[in-house]
């Protein structure tokens, strides 16, 4: 969820250029930060706090290359109603590292060319690292760090024509162990395979907004080899949109809600404000 994938947000940066990004999340789930393991009739009210650097240079065949550094802070709440459980829990989350390849479509550009270069239709590369940096305790049921690692290679692709863009993201994530879930058991799960779809359209030079269209499929958890979730196929809707508010600096609001789910499966509702600063 603190993974920011947005309409637009694969599209070119202009090289040399610190790029700053601060998001607030609001979700509401039946499932903790940590695990993306449900649980039955939970209420988990989570606010995230995202930090989002990135920078881009003169990649391989003179496109555009890149990383980003996401860094979360999270506050989570979750409760079984009827029962005496009500955790709460903040801290760190777990930091991710994102290395960026354009394929076609994204010239290395300075912020000067940037400015007068008319947008294409693009392929990138990317992988996500997800390091086990965040607050974490083993006797703990709810944790803002998830204690184990995570990578997800992904490939986006984005087309304009006339005020509009469409654009498609393919990714698959692999999970490493949690030895210390709940103690000294094992919490294992299987990799996720996601697509996601994208339609924005600019109303004026300064102000676009988006359909988004989210599916991902997968994710069997196990505790200690006994399954806990079956994982199977989640279908999420939203939309968003960006103001432009100077050449350097945009704000944006965006919204997900799950639309549908297998039995046992992972709800959730995001909301997401964020400011972008060119520096």
């Amino acid at each position: 969820m603190a993974q920011a994938d947005n309409a637009r947000d694969w599209q070119n940066l202009p090289i040399d250029t610190p790029i700053g990004f601060a998001y607030y999340f609001h979700v509401d789930s039946n499932t903790s930060l940590d695990t993306n393991l449900p649980i039955k009739d939970a209420n988990a009210s989570i606010d995230v706090g995202l930090a989002r650097f990135a920078y881009a240079w003169t990649g391989l065949g003179d496109k555009v290359a890149g990383i980003q550094v996401l860094q979360p802070y999270a506050n989570v709440d979750l409760s079984l109603p009827g029962t005496a459980v009500d955790h709460s829990r903040r801290g760190w989350g777990d930091t991710n590292i994102v290395l960026v390849q354009n394929i076609f479509g994204g010239p290395a550009l300075t912020l000067d060319q940037f400015m007068r270069w008319k947008p294409e239709t693009f392929l990138s590369a990317a992988v996500w690292v997800t390091a086990p940096t965040g607050s974490y305790d083993a006797n703990k049921t709810v944790n803002t760090g998830a204690n184990r690692w995570a990578v997800k290679p992904e490939l986006a692709f984005g087309h304009p024509f006339g005020n509009s863009w469409i654009e498609a993201n393919a990714w698959v994530q692999w999970f490493g162990n949690n030895d210390e879930y709940l103690g000294h058991q094992t919490l294992k799960q299987d990799p996720k395979i996601g697509l996601e779809g994208h339609y924005s359209y600019s109303f004026s030079q300064a102000f676009w907004a988006s359909v988004d269209l989210y599916y991902n499929h997968g994710g069997q958890t196990k505790v200690n080899n006994l399954v806990q979730s079956e994982g199977g196929s989640t279908w999420q809707g939203g939309f968003g949109a960006q103001l432009l508010l100077s050449p350097a600096d945009a704000i944006s609001a965006s919204y997900t809600d799950t639309l549908s789910k297998p039995d046992g499966g992972a709800d959730a509702k995001v909301y997401m404000l964020s400011y972008r600063r060119i520096f």
